[in-house]
């Protein structure tokens, strides 16, 4: 078998510290191409002088050491693993690796084998932001940390090593032991220097304070270098009486005494006197039995403002002659709601209008909502009630006349009783009654009617009086121009063109069996005979089954002919329908096509002598109509009848005709069933 450089291996022949070369048929030499081999490969090769054979299953025994050329014979027993896996490997490629190198990325190396394809081999844990770790590390050039830093240092041994901050602050200070009498020391060198200090200097520095503290308000103790104490007391003791141009407080301040502010000398009735003007932020709280009071200007007890303790604001003068006034554009009165926030109740304007309820009051009194008065009231000038008026028990007084005015729509004066009194009573001083029962009788001059109306005395009317009903007089009724029991015979009371009621002859007729002339004969439908009222029989007889008509009928113009079904509904009707057409389609509107199911017409064209009948029967389904035309006759060589057509565009259904001539007489008889 001969091994040259077509020989290639792929993922198949693994060699490890080993390889061979491809030269002639019996030999290797350092000019052929690696066949394969492991990763070991790289290393091994890197330097060939310095590489060595040695003996494998193959070789029987060799060593080489890479300076001349050396021949081997290999055992037989290898020439066909050998032959095999050349043919196998030839077939699939060439994949075995000629040259490696180190691309721009750290941590990777490209290997490119005898085809020409390079493959990146990343090396484990030295890439860009891996951590590797080595048992040591020199480097020959700066080590750039940026914001990194090297950690878990150990303590240096020789003076090339590196040392922690701990390290340095821990071992690296010096120590000044003591300080002479002059005003700079200066420390040199690796070692602590040892100095002295004056004796004066020593005994000056003794009682120079070394700590400070306070344990009482307004002093401080101090301690000395030779371990001897004093007190300062800086005046600001609690017994000390202090005075600030001005004060800063973050914290609470309590005073025992009194607080004067603009004055030296406060009044020793109150805890805090003010000279001046207070500007408040927050609220002023006052507890306990004490309340809030503002002194007039005089400054005497007589309060001007006071609220007390349980928060009853009195605002006044015990003397009269002192004005309480509250200035403003508006005042308001507030109070707060059931979600607990103020919400305004009272409001008084510009005006002197109070609004209750309302923030634009229009009147001197304005109440938006009910309003209670459980006491008298007096009211001079007009009462004016927009919505309802309720009365309990009350009793309304007035001066004068009580006018109810209504400029709405609805009744001017409504009332409504719910209880079994009246629902109103009128009663002048002379015991005169006008009363409106609960059940809705009305007495006049009784306080009982018996009837809708009862009236106890006279009844004087200058108008009409109607009476539906039975009416009895129990006593004898006057008419204005009629006297009692007068009149003739067969006259009726009437209301003459002056407008009195008088008496006028009727026909006798009104008292008799007829009202009028002339006999008939039964189930005959009477009709008038002649000009001067005369009835008599009719050519209709109705013997209560069939109605007869003993003659021509004639229906008005466009009157429709309806025959009912036995269950009252309309089954079918007769009618005519008159149109003028033309040679373009026109429409003649007939029958209602809502119920619809068929109809059937008879319909003539007239253009002078010219005359064409035809009829059409025609069918509707709700939704389209459908139809032919037949019987078509011509009274004259030409027909009048170009074309017609069944449409429902509306709510009707339509012949469109289309006539030979302008002008023609279109005559429709129609029946229609639905």
């Amino acid at each position: 078998m001969a091994l040259n450089s077509d020989f290639k291996v792929k993922n198949s022949l693994y060699v490890s510290n080993s390889a061979f070369y491809g030269g002639t048929t019996t030999s290797i030499d350092t000019a052929g191409a690696i066949l394969s081999a492991g990763t070991d490969l790289f290393d091994i090769f890197s330097i060939p002088d310095i590489a060595d054979l040695d003996s494998g299953a193959c070789i029987a025994s060799f060593s080489y050491d890479g300076q001349s050329v050396a021949t081997v014979a290999i055992e037989a027993a290898a020439y066909n693993k050998w032959d095999n896996t050349y043919t196998t490997v030839k077939s699939i490629s060439g994949n075995a690796v000629c040259d490696i190198s180190a691309p721009a990325t750290q941590g990777q190396v490209t290997a490119t084998d005898r085809a020409g394809v390079a493959d990146t081999i990343t090396m484990h844990n030295l890439a860009i932001g891996d951590s590797p770790t080595f048992d040591g590390l020199c480097s020959t050039g700066a080590i750039a940390m940026g914001t990194c830093k090297i950690t878990n240092l150990s303590n240096p041994t020789d003076p090339q090593d590196a040392a922690t901050m701990a390290y340095v602050d821990a071992t690296g200070a010096g120590t000044v032991c003591c300080v002479n009498g002059s005003d700079t020391i200066t420390v040199t060198g690796t070692t602590d220097p040892v100095v002295s200090i004056a004796a004066a200097c020593v005994t000056a520095l003794s009682g120079a304070f070394c700590t400070a503290g306070s344990s009482t308000q307004g002093n401080i103790g101090l301690t000395r270098l030779n371990g001897g104490t004093c007190t300062l007391d800086i005046g600001l003791c609690n017994t000390d009486d202090v005075v600030f141009n001005s004060l800063s407080s973050t914290g609470n301040i309590l005073v025992g005494g009194q607080v004067g502010l603009g004055t030296s000398s406060p009044t020793s009735t109150y805890k805090l006197d003010v000279v001046g003007g207070i500007k408040v932020s927050q609220f002023i709280d006052v507890e306990n039995q004490y309340g809030l009071r503002i002194k007039d200007t005089g400054g005497v007890t007589a309060c001007a403002v006071t609220l007390n303790s349980s928060n009853e604001l009195t605002i006044g003068h015990t003397s009269n002659t002192i004005p309480t006034r509250i200035i403003g554009d508006y005042i308001t009165l507030e109070a707060t709601n059931f979600l607990g926030v103020p919400a305004e109740a009272v409001r008084v304007i510009d005006g002197g209008c109070v609004g209750i309820g309302t923030t634009t009051p229009s009147t001197k009194l304005h109440v938006a909502g009910d309003s209670l008065v459980t006491g008298d009231s007096t009211i001079y000038g007009n009462l004016s009630v927009t919505g309802d008026f309720t009365c309990i028990e009350t009793t309304i007084s007035t001066t004068s006349a009580l006018s109810v005015t209504n400029t709405g729509t609805g009744p001017a004066l409504f009332v409504c009783q719910t209880g079994v009194q009246p629902i109103a009573h009128f009663i002048d001083k002379e015991g005169c009654d006008i009363v409106f029962n609960n059940d809705g009788y009305v007495g006049i001059g009784t306080f009982s009617p018996a009837c809708r109306l009862t009236v106890s005395g006279g009844i004087s009317a200058n108008g009409t009086l109607q009476i539906d009903g039975a009416t009895t007089l129990n006593s004898t009724v006057t008419l204005g121009g009629v006297s009692a029991g007068a009149g003739n015979e067969n006259t009726v009371v009437v209301k003459c063109g002056s407008g009195l009621l008088v008496t006028d002859v009727i026909d006798g007729k009104v008292w008799g069996t007829a009202l009028v002339d002339g006999e008939g004969s039964d189930n005959s439908l009477p009709k008038y005979t002649n000009s001067t009222g005369t009835i008599g029989d009719s050519n209709i007889t109705d013997d209560g089954t069939t109605i007869t008509l003993n003659g021509n009928v004639t229906y008005g113009n466009g009157a429709t002919v309806k025959q009912p079904s036995a269950g009252g509904t309309v089954s079918t009707e007769d009618k005519v329908f008159v149109g003028t057409v033309g040679t373009s389609a026109t429409s003649v509107t007939t029958f209602t096509k809502s119920g619809l199911n068929s109809v059937k017409y008879e319909v003539t064209l007239k253009k002078g002598v010219n005359i064409t009948t035809f009829e059409v029967h025609a069918a509707y389904n709700g939704t389209t109509p459908c139809g032919t035309v037949y019987a078509i006759i011509d009274a004259q060589a030409a027909s009048q009848l170009v074309e017609v057509e069944i449409t429902s565009t509306g709510s009707t259904i339509d012949l469109d005709i289309t006539a030979a001539a302008v002008g023609t007489t279109a005559t429709i008889y129609g029946k229609a069933k639905y």
